[in-house]
């Protein structure tokens, strides 16, 4: 999906550096956020309900895309 939305001359620079800029930061904050949340809540549960969340925004990100299925890539 992320290949198919960019024009073609920049797809490998847009998918590489959407990918690791966002692998950086979400994975580089996400225990930060965890223990903030384990501490702030104290409900040791806290983050499976960040993990529901994430889970959720992305299938409602995949939902909005619309279907490329024999339409020639940009």
């Amino acid at each position: 999906m992320m290949i198919e939305t960019a024009p073609s001359r920049i797809r490998c620079t847009a998918v590489g550096l959407g990918h690791n800029a966002c692998l950086g930061v979400v994975g580089g904050l996400t225990p930060l956020v965890a223990t903030w949340l384990v501490e702030r809540t104290a409900d040791e549960l806290a983050p499976a309900y960040l993990i529901m969340v994430a889970a959720v925004m992305s299938f409602l990100g995949a939902w909005r895309m619309k279907e490329t299925l024999r339409t020639p890539l940009p």
